[in-house]
């Protein structure tokens, strides 16, 4: 397996406690709110310290509510994108003569033109599936393409299979 499938499943991991760690903390915020304002000890750290003053003064702007509201819509985007990391069905094809992933989202290079994945199966001869390329110099255009037994090398660029692009409504 490729290095960088077990580095993104831990990456999932820990940002799956992180998150429920963030979730925990705006409950607790919301129930035992006094506490953070007035904790029965003052911390040591700096990062503890700015959080209590920034608390504090959320608070004097628009009490508990908009405190705890400013805290959750900052969580949001980190908890949402782990969530989302979770509940993807996306299937993480991985080429074991070369140590390459290729998943949807990912890109390789054919005719010096990228093209991104969208759709992708593997293939006792390699990779299909469809995408996308941007064609041209000046004013790129974006065509929907489909390719077939494709096979990449480490510089994502095609060395067998064929790519070819779909006219308007194929797919």
């Amino acid at each position: 397996m490729n290095k960088n499938f077990f580095r993104k499943k831990w990456k999932l991991i820990v940002d799956s406690l992180i998150s429920i760690i963030v979730i925990a903390t705006l409950i607790w915020m919301f129930v035992d709110f006094d506490r953070f304002l007035q904790p029965d000890f003052m911390p040591t750290g700096k990062a503890a310290k700015l959080m209590i003053v920034i608390t504090n003064f959320l608070y004097e702007i628009g009490g508990k509510f908009f405190t705890v509201m400013i805290f959750s819509v900052l969580a949001v985007p980190f908890v949402y994108r782990t969530i989302r990391g979770l509940l993807k069905d996306e299937p993480i094809i991985n080429d074991d003569n070369r140590n390459i992933i290729l998943a949807p989202g990912n890109m390789f290079i054919y005719n010096g033109n990228n093209v991104y994945i969208e759709k992708i199966t593997s293939t006792k001869d390699g990779y299909s599936g469809y995408g996308e390329v941007e064609m041209g110099i000046i004013n790129k255009l974006k065509k929907s393409v489909k390719f077939s037994n494709i096979r990449i090398n480490e510089n994502r660029k095609v060395i067998s299979g064929e790519v070819e692009v779909l006219s308007e409504g194929e797919q």
